[in-house]
């Protein structure tokens, strides 16, 4: 039988069925055959099999990524991922001539500075990033997904966070993954951060009985004088959902360029 708490099952839900199509440089038979493995072993109540399939999945995207073509330059709306640790972004703008690429990332839909929005743009170079298919990256999200909704169940709260930010840096305001963290963060008996992901949740799937029972939750449980991180919600009521995943995009100053040595 299933694992867990009957009231956060539901939090759980069933795994992501996303369609990914087996094209060159997307997802191959390999990420498709252990992500079919996991929702089977899901379905069957079997969540270490489950999780065990999922990680498999994501060990194969990984190959299949880079074993993309990759191209000596990038265009604008090019999909990529830019840091080893899980982030993406899409190409705002390019001068491959100087090697220089300009991003906006992918889980916060915001572009990528160098210390305060607003500043200095971050420069990446063509070495720095790894393009990738739009296939790709809704199939590494719905395993994402997939891993929170198991640890979920299997009452391992901590992993349910860390694979629920994971999908939150591809999309920052998926339903699934905020219900299912917000749903941990309580049980980690955090309800302020809870209620800062069930709101931004809500405000995606306002109809969504599961997500607004939660949410009344962590605003029941609560401190009084709890006040989100931007300062706008509080005691007073919820207005917005304030960052979503623990996890930021890695900003670095950019090195100086050496001027050329003349001939």
């Amino acid at each position: 039988a299933p694992n867990g708490p009957p009231r956060f099952r539901a939090a759980a839900m069933a795994p992501c069925e996303e369609c990914c199509a087996s094209t060159n440089g997307s997802v191959d038979e390999a990420c498709m055959a252990a992500r079919a493995a996991g929702n089977a072993a899901y379905s069957a109540g079997q969540l270490g099999n489950a999780a065990a399939a999922y990680l498999e999945a994501i060990s194969a995207w990984d190959k299949a990524m880079h074993a993309a073509p990759q191209p000596e330059a990038l265009g604008v709306g090019q999909l990529v991922q830019y840091s080893a640790k899980g982030y993406f972004g899409t190409v705002m703008s390019c001068y491959p001539l100087f090697d220089e690429y300009f991003l906006k990332d992918l889980g916060s839909d915001q572009a990528i500075w160098v210390g305060d929005p607003g500043g200095h743009l971050r420069r990446f170079a063509r070495k720095d990033l790894v393009p990738v298919s739009r296939e790709l990256v809704d199939f590494r999200l719905a395993v994402l997904q997939n891993l929170a909704a198991v640890y979920l169940r299997q009452d391992d709260f901590y992993q349910t966070v860390r694979w629920a930010d994971a999908a939150l840096c591809i999309s920052g305001r998926s339903p699934k993954a905020l219900m299912r963290k917000g749903a941990a963060l309580l049980r980690l008996n955090q309800p302020g951060p809870a209620s800062d992901v069930l709101a931004t949740a809500a405000a995606e799937v306002p109809n969504d009985i599961e997500v607004r029972r939660l949410l009344r939750e962590a605003e029941q449980r609560r401190s009084p004088a709890w006040v989100c991180v931007t300062g706008c919600c509080g005691p007073w009521g919820i207005v917005c959902g304030g960052p979503v995943a623990q996890t930021m995009p890695q900003v670095v100053t950019p090195a100086e360029r050496r001027p050329t040595p003349s001939a």
